[in-house]
């Protein structure tokens, strides 16, 4: 059964930096931007993106002190605690082969590729995006089998997780500054984008590529999702894709949720829309019921005057076998709904 809990200021300050937002949120059964807002409602700071990543090797930076309360900002936050969501795990495990063996169908067809374009440059420099199918990867010849190795490693995950891999074909990219092909992700209803680059250094004024490689998911999603993983004196990529697979997770289930929550007010501003065509129609046929019966009132005193009449006593009938039919239509609302029909 839901229970009504109190989140004092306080308290969710040392939650906040103590867990991340998301694991915070989950023990009390809303999601971490929900736990977020009740955050910027309360004016608590929050840990700033990536500041678990560092916390993890010991360089977080300090905490952000929680300031004093201003005289309309509440001291707490009250609401219902609902049974804890599935906390998912911070990270999983993905093994990147020392050598490529039986790749991804993709792989494959990118390798040939990419050794293809490869020959037709100098090795030193990186390759870019190339007018054809294949997996968004752009790397020197001396990287490739590496950022293959991953590449491989990476796919295989997510399609054991149940999601699919898609390409699209470089005409389908209309914008010719983002032209080539690209990856996709499928998971759910959604699909999020991944590259795979090797970065450079200008040396000499020339662009030349230093071995590090970086993973991104340039898709839109939730502010709060990471981004992009490379290589760093510490940490190399092959240990951050599982981070990665989950991120691109928690990206495609808040696109999915904006996507319902924008479905849902559309649909509700279509249900406000459908409802003043209702009243409008109930006032108009109040309009006539009210006419009606003036025009009782009339006839009844036409014939209170004139008595029966030959010459009246058609028009008159006529008249009431009108105000009759009218009155009826009016008050005759069964096929009035509340909530137009779904689209």
């Amino acid at each position: 059964m839901n229970t009504r809990v109190v989140i004092k200021r306080e308290d969710l300050y040392e939650q906040v930096w103590s867990e991340p937002v998301t694991t915070v949120g989950a023990r009390y059964g809303i999601s971490g931007n929900g736990l977020a807002k009740i955050c910027r409602k309360l004016e608590v700071p929050v840990p700033v993106r990536g500041y678990w990543q560092l916390h993890a090797v010991g360089r977080a930076p300090a905490r952000t002190p929680l300031p004093p309360p201003r005289r309309e900002t509440p001291s707490s936050h009250r609401l219902v605690l609902r049974p804890a969501v599935t906390v998912e795990p911070s990270t999983i495990q993905v093994r990147v082969a020392e050598t490529l063996v039986n790749p991804h169908r993709l792989v494959r067809e990118a390798e040939a590729t990419l050794k293809h374009h490869l020959k037709q440059r100098p090795s030193d420099r990186v390759r870019p995006a190339v007018i054809v199918t294949c997996l968004d990867i752009s790397v020197s010849a001396k990287a490739l089998d590496r950022a293959l190795r991953i590449m491989d490693a990476l796919l295989k995950t997510f399609e054991a997780r149940g999601h699919r891999v898609e390409l699209t074909t470089p005409e389908a990219n209309r914008v010719v500054a983002d032209a080539g092909a690209k990856t996709w992700i499928s998971i759910g209803s959604e699909k999020v984008r991944v590259e795979l680059a090797e970065q450079a250094d200008r040396v000499g004024g020339v662009m030349r590529p230093n071995g590090q490689l970086v993973l991104k998911t340039p898709t839109y999603g939730s502010d709060h999702e990471r981004r992009s993983w490379r290589d760093t004196r510490t940490r190399r990529l092959e240990d951050s894709l599982g981070e990665f697979i989950l991120a691109a997770e928690r990206i495609a289930a808040a696109r999915h949720a904006s996507e319902l929550e924008w479905q849902r007010k559309k649909r509700a501003e279509q249900v406000a829309q459908h409802r003043l065509k209702v009243i409008n129609d109930i006032e108009d046929r109040a309009n006539t019921w009210r006419m009606c019966a003036t025009m009782d009132g009339f006839l009844d005193a036409v014939e209170a005057k004139h008595g029966a009449s030959d010459s009246l006593t058609p028009t008159i009938s006529w008249l009431r076998e009108q105000v009759a039919m009218h009155r009826d239509q009016a008050l005759d609302i069964t096929g009035l709904r509340l909530e137009p029909d779904a689209r």
